[in-house]
């Protein structure tokens, strides 16, 4: 797979879904649209359209100036603030939907690839050398994500920077790639 095939078709995306909106059940997702721009697509109403304030990596705020909001985006929950960015209220549990990396070093080369979310606590790792491989979610928090390949038997943790893997139990952590929720 080239690396131009492997991101062909990439955005950035943070999802969201059934979650509790006062008309009723909403599901949607937050979609870079590049240049700084976002747009909030859900089941309820909008879209909406979002400029990016800052991007620290784990923490993602992006404005709606239409409305005055401000909105807030972690790997677990978004969280929006009217008016001002002071008053943060949580908003939707949810998601980034893929964890990239580039031009890493690999024992077989250099790498480049990612770890997209495909639903129901599925993932799968697609990269420049070797794969796809298939995982599921073991656990999910605002700091990590962690994944496990049962063909390997080798568990991964997603940071905000960082991908550790660990062979056959999560005892030792290897540091392995640097990258990015996406």
């Amino acid at each position: 797979m080239t690396l131009g095939a492997l991101y062909s078709n990439a955005q950035n995306v943070w999802q969201y879904e059934n979650q509790e909106h006062p008309k009723g059940a909403i599901s949607g997702k937050f979609i870079n649209q590049g240049n700084k721009k976002w747009t909030e697509q859900n089941t309820i109403e909008g879209p909406f359209t979002f400029e990016e304030v800052s991007n620290l990596g784990s923490e993602l705020i992006l404005f709606d100036k239409n409305r005055k909001v401000y909105v807030k985006i972690t790997p677990t929950e978004m969280s929006a603030s009217w008016g001002n960015a002071n008053n943060w209220q949580k908003y939707y549990d949810g998601r980034w939907l893929a964890w990239t990396y580039e031009s890493q070093s690999h024992a077989k080369g250099d790498i480049s690839g990612k770890f997209s979310y495909l639903g129901n606590n599925k993932w799968i790792e697609e990269n420049t050398i070797e794969g796809p491989y298939h995982f599921e979610t073991i656990s999910n928090s605002l700091s990590e994500t962690i994944l496990f390949d049962k063909q390997r038997n080798v568990y991964v943790k997603l940071t905000a920077d960082e991908m550790w893997a660990s062979w056959g139990n999560q005892d030792s952590w290897e540091k392995y790639y640097e990258g990015a929720w996406k």
